[in-house]
């Protein structure tokens, strides 16, 4: 498994990047339609340009977060989009909505349908989250929250769509590992990233100072609420959009990207006390409201790219109007900027929400400003860290964040009673920053200054400064300024540790409910255990009692009609009995006694026991990838006898009973063991049979068949070795089961 320390790096660079969002993108076909409204008389209808700006979450997150940060404290209470528009001007709408970038807007290529599609489902299922949020609403909220609802539904998904957007194939990997598994996408992201959409989404909605409503409701839509309910405002927003959510997947209107059930979730109705019939009215009109939506929106449209260019055609003359106004009013801005005082420069950037990585680049922005040059602000608020935060903004302006190792002994952070702000010329203990950004900051003229408060430097700042004449009085400049901010910088760092905690304990409520899950499976696997041991306490002695007189009886008797019926007594009996062995195998297995061993060496002798029981000279097996994995830590013979089951079962799926069978290696491997799937093309199972074929004593064989303990017994020596088996399967079409085991 990845230590806590590279899961820790690992989630902060992702949160790096997402964080560097300022637009979600909307599709080509609802941006054309947005422009097509735009050049319309001012002000537009309340009908079809509100319902565009409520319906698209790009366009939505886009208007919320402009109007709340002109509201500023106000934007505590709910703020719905019709609101929204109210608060601001025709410009600052329109500078909003044309802000919002257009995802393909030209032709989609083929390597990118599958984003398109995902992208596509993904709206869809929005905006059914969103509606049926909307409807429950009514009955669930106080009047102050319903208008805002919709909205929280629309956008409960801002981390996964955050994703989507900075790393597209990054993500539907890990959407199809969660669909091959059968699990919530939570998991698996929490697995490869260190965090998940929720927390992204949270920091996401938090920096573009969208409505707190909202905000809890992208946090929490996924926890348990209940557990959280008198601690958390707006909890009630977050408990209904789960149940929305729950309705929308059970009405399978796009796809979520998760593929847990969502049976036990729906309970959540209980919890906002809404009746059966509400719930069933709402799913029912569900998928009608949906499609309506998405018809006004034009996620319909064909040819989406010809629809947009007709749309940049018909606002060309206006977009050259407003920008030819917005380059003269950046023009005075600039001019006006120029003669602001550093120091006012970044507190008048700073913002309430600001995060450590957003004060950073302040400080790098104006720093740039003053000297005419790059900037790069490196920071280590821990000493026991070793690695170092870079933010650095180029000689055009563009920022780049990144989190680097520190060579052995390195550091920019040191504690002291009190350091003198002094500018020096950058010498030889920088040269590890510079052997990656020497293509950013040109070491010639660089400097560096310290970022330092009373008793503990936290970092130092990099800057060009092509003029040295100017190195006395720039250094005068950035004084306060660095002071000042490396203040600002702590106290940032501060809040983030105790977010990063509050964070930690909703993910530790949220993982109680699977925690309680897990107990009531092993106290029903310890009831079973308990039971077959007092039955086979209690039944053995009879049935051997039993199966002694029917063979004693039978050896004496004469009439053949009464010996063959006193055998089929022993013989019921001796069943009676392997069926509580089989019991207690399945409730109580062995310790296993584990070893490393190979896959391929553990596959070829299940392979080998496989033919000897069926009598095959030879089975029809293709091995693929095998002598790649790596090897694990595992019971040799608990393992083969897992395998073993396996075959059988893939065996039987065929009339003739021999094959094929494909054993390969599986494209996403663990960090530690490995994973690998054997797949039959036989008759497959339906839903039902699948979700019952792990189960002891289950089989969809008629009558005369086995007792059905080979695939769970199967899944329990998998338990007690730390591995997983998950079961894909479709009628007619196979079945495939995917293996994963521990490394050492």
């Amino acid at each position: 498994m990845p230590s806590s320390a590279n899961k820790l790096a690992a989630a902060r660079q992702v949160e790096m990047i997402v964080r560097q969002l300022e637009t979600l993108s909307t599709f080509p076909q609802v941006a054309g339609n947005a422009l097509r409204l735009l050049t319309a008389e001012w002000p537009p209808e309340n009908s079809e340009f509100v319902e565009m700006l409520k319906a698209d979450p790009a366009l939505s997150a886009r208007i919320l977060s402009t109007a709340s940060q002109q509201i500023g404290p106000a934007a505590e209470q709910p703020l719905s989009i019709e609101q929204a528009v109210e608060v601001l001007g025709s410009e600052q709408i329109r500078d909003a909505v044309l802000s919002v970038r257009v995802f393909q807007a030209f032709e989609i290529p083929a390597a990118e349908q599958e984003e398109y599609d995902f992208r596509h489902q993904l709206a869809l299922h929005a905006l059914a989250t969103a509606c049926a949020a909307d409807q429950l609403a009514q009955e669930a909220l106080p009047a102050p929250l319903r208008s805002i609802a919709f909205s929280a539904g629309l956008l409960h998904d801002l981390g996964k769509l955050a994703l989507l957007e900075v790393m597209p194939k990054s993500f539907l990997q890990m959407v199809r590992h969660a669909q091959s598994e059968g699990v919530s996408l939570i998991g698996i992201e929490q697995h490869h990233l260190g965090l998940d959409h929720t927390t992204i989404g949270k920091r996401l909605a938090e920096k573009w100072n969208l409505p707190r409503p909202i905000q809890t409701a992208v946090w929490l839509h996924h926890s348990d609420t209940e557990a959280m309910a008198a601690h958390i405002p707006f909890i009630e927003v977050a408990s209904l959009v789960h149940l929305a959510d729950c309705l929308a997947r059970k009405a399978e209107i796009g796809v979520s990207g998760s593929y847990d059930t969502v049976e036990e979730a729906l309970l959540t109705a209980a919890r906002v006390r809404l009746s059966s019939d509400l719930l069933d009215r709402v799913f029912s009109e569900l998928p009608e409201r949906v499609q309506n939506l998405s018809r006004r929106l034009g996620l319909h449209t064909p040819a989406a790219a010809r629809h947009y260019y007709g749309a940049i055609h018909q606002t060309a003359a206006e977009l050259a109007r407003l920008n030819l106004d917005l380059s003269q009013t950046s023009r005075q801005f600039q001019i006006k900027s120029r003669q602001v005082e550093l120091l006012d420069q970044f507190l008048g950037r700073v913002k309430p929400q600001d995060t450590l990585e957003s004060l950073a680049f302040h400080l790098a922005y104006v720093l740039s400003d003053a000297v005419q040059g790059a900037v790069c602000v490196l920071l280590q608020t821990d000493l026991g860290e070793p690695s170092v935060c870079c933010f650095t903004v180029d000689r055009q302006g563009k920022q780049y964040s990144a989190l680097l190792q520190l060579p052995a002994g390195k550091t920019v952070a040191a504690r002291q009673e009190k350091e003198e702000f002094s500018v020096r010329i950058i010498d030889a203990e920088l040269d590890w920053f510079f052997d990656k950004f020497s293509a950013r900051l040109n070491p010639a003229i660089s400097y560096s200054a310290p970022l330092a408060v009373p008793g503990f430097r936290l970092g130092r700042v990099i800057f060009e400064l092509a003029q040295a004449d100017r190195l006395e009085m720039t250094a005068e400049t950035i004084g306060p300024l660095c002071q000042a901010a490396a203040s600002v910088l702590q106290t940032a760092d501060v809040a983030r540790r105790n977010l990063e905690l509050s964070e930690r304990l909703a993910e530790v409520l949220g993982n109680l409910k699977m925690a309680r899950r897990q107990i009531a499976q092993m106290e029903a696997i310890h009831s079973v255990a308990e039971m077959a041991a007092g039955a086979a306490h209690e039944l053995n002695n009879p049935l051997s009692v039993i199966s002694g007189h029917a063979q004693l009886l039978a050896s004496s008797e004469t009439d053949p009609q009464r010996q063959q019926e006193l055998r089929i007594i022993q013989e019921r009996t001796e069943e009676m009995a392997q069926i509580l062995k089989d019991l207690m195998s399945y409730a109580r297995p062995a310790q296993p006694e584990k070893h490393i061993h190979s896959v391929l060496d553990l596959v070829n002798e299940a392979i080998r026991r496989t033919c000897k029981i069926h009598n095959l000279p030879q089975m029809a097996v293709r091995l693929e990838g095998l002598d790649s994995l790596a090897d694990v830590y595992v019971d040799f013979e608990q393992i083969v006898e897992v395998l073993t089951h396996i075959l059988l079962n893939s065996l039987q799926s065929y009339p003739g009973e021999n094959g094929p069978i494909r054993i390969s290696r599986t494209p996403l491997q663990p960090p530690s063991g490995a994973a690998f799937s054997i797949s039959d093309q036989g008759c497959g199972m339906d839903p039902k049979t699948l979700a019952n074929a792990s189960k002891p004593f289950f089989s969809a064989r008629p009558a005369g068949r086995r007792r059905g303990m080979g695939l769970a017994r199967a899944q329990r020596l998998l338990q007690v070795n730390d591995g997983s088996m998950m079961i894909t399967s479709r009628v007619g079409k196979g079945t495939t089961v995917t293996i994963t085991l521990p490394g050492t």
